[in-house]
């Protein structure tokens, strides 16, 4: 009782910087319905994954709760729960940049395992050796409960929760300051290795500080292509289609220039965090993979007005074969945070069955996107958002409406599987190929 009673006077006695300043009601529903407007007359998938009556009732019941008393950021939030309701994960409201710039992001990233959530990355300048711990609360509140609540404003394509909980496990420190509270001090509870309860106050600090530590404690490749030539396998990790169209085709064609010498029968290509690029890259990588020449299925529209939708026709809607197809068997690797362009090329790659998917269910919607770049600013608040006005629809889907592709082999990550750094799919992979694990 002691400590909860520490634990209550903390909270309440909280520094929050970053400009939270406060705008009239007046002003404040004056950019409120400029943001609704804007999105009934130019957002193309509006109406996607709601009617005109649930959105129209989801954003009254907000509105409701706009007053004198909120501040600035507290309307920031309410922005983000309608953005969050039109199940697009292209839309997007920036917040101001000092508020993350500014000391409010709690210096550690996230793992969670069979509910419970562990640090990932510990980033404090402390030296408190927190990798592995199991968080508990932060400033009293349940870890849980702060989870889901966050999770509420992250925007996703339709209903599919695997790219919201990447996000907010991996960026968390981010994601804690933009929609739950920006605190230059946070009291982490949590459990030893003794499984004793324990906690700490943790400093905030800034997005740039976060950074330069991340890169020093946990260096990445960041290359957008990697490859390695296994015993059994050639592997092949995409990170990203945004590269320049004959960089990309370059790169791929000597890559393929060496499997067809070395002539593997099996080639994994792995789409782990691709958040998409260039439709033409996605293509082209097809391209390698099938017998035949295939049609995308994919419908693109541009939206006209409030009403109308024009056909793009302009996109290449068949993909012809390099002619070198001879793998025995490919495997595609994927998560929640492949998307768009990415989960595009999955999506053909399914209805096509070019191979067997290992991971976990993707970001992006198995029937399609929306996508454009068009962005508006408010009055008052002078939130940037942008708003889609393509809207991509794939005929040949094989999910439900709204949720993303899935695997033949889902993938789990236990604690001890993060600690030992396991890349799990890759071990399914070698016990299909070793026939340790029967084939779907």
């Amino acid at each position: 009782m002691k400590l909860l009673t520490i634990v209550l006077l903390y909270v309440f006695s909280l520094t929050v910087s970053g400009q939270d300043y406060f705008l009239s009601k007046k002003k404040l529903l004056k950019d409120y319905r400029e943001y609704i407007s804007i999105l009934k007359d130019k957002h193309a998938g509006v109406y996607r994954y709601n009617t005109k009556h649930e959105f129209k009732n989801f954003t009254d019941s907000l509105r409701h709760e706009i007053t004198d008393s909120i501040s600035v950021y507290e309307f920031y939030k309410i922005i983000s729960l309608v953005n969050a309701k039109l199940g697009c994960g292209h839309s997007k409201v920036d917040s101001p940049k000092d508020w993350i710039e500014n000391d409010v992001l709690p210096p550690f990233s996230l793992y969670s395992s069979q509910g419970k959530y562990f640090v990932w990355h510990d980033l404090s300048i402390q030296g408190l050796n927190l990798e592995n711990k199991e968080i508990l609360s932060i400033n009293g509140i349940l870890i849980n409960s702060i989870i889901e609540e966050i999770k509420s404003y992250i925007p996703a394509d339709g209903y599919i929760d695997t790219g919201k909980k990447q996000n907010t496990e991996k960026l968390f420190p981010l994601y804690f300051a933009k929609y739950y509270s920006r605190n230059t001090e946070n009291i982490l509870s949590y459990k030893d290795d003794d499984e004793s309860d324990c906690s700490v106050i943790l400093q905030s600090q800034n997005i740039n500080s976060l950074i330069e530590r991340s890169k020093t404690l946990y260096p990445v490749n960041n290359s957008i292509i990697s490859t390695s030539n296994e015993l059994n396998y050639y592997y092949l990790k995409i990170n990203s289609f945004f590269m320049d169209t004959v960089e990309f085709k370059n790169r791929i064609d000597s890559i393929f220039n060496i499997i067809v010498k070395e002539s593997p029968k099996n080639l994994i290509i792995d789409l782990r965090e691709n958040s998409g690029g260039k439709i033409v890259n996605e293509y082209y990588l097809l391209s390698y993979l099938i017998k035949n020449k295939i049609e995308t299925l994919i419908k693109r529209e541009y939206k006209i007005n409030k009403k109308k939708f024009q056909e793009d026709t302009n996109v290449l809607g068949i993909i012809f074969p390099k002619n070198v197809y001879f793998f025995k068997n490919i495997y595609f690797i994927m998560d929640g945070l492949t998307y768009s362009a990415a989960g595009e090329f999955l999506s053909i790659a399914k209805h096509y069955q070019l191979g067997t998917f290992i991971g976990e269910e993707t970001g992006a919607a198995n029937d399609g996107c929306n996508a454009g770049k068009k962005s508006y600013t408010l009055k008052y608040s002078r939130f940037v958002f942008n708003v889609p006005d393509y809207k991509y629809t794939f005929e040949g889907t094989s999910s439900a409406k709204g949720r993303g592709i899935f695997p033949d082999y889902p993938v789990t990550y236990t604690k001890k599987d993060m600690i030992s750094n396991t890349d799990v799919a890759l071990n399914i992979i070698n016990q299909l190929i070793n026939g340790q694990i029967s084939a779907k």
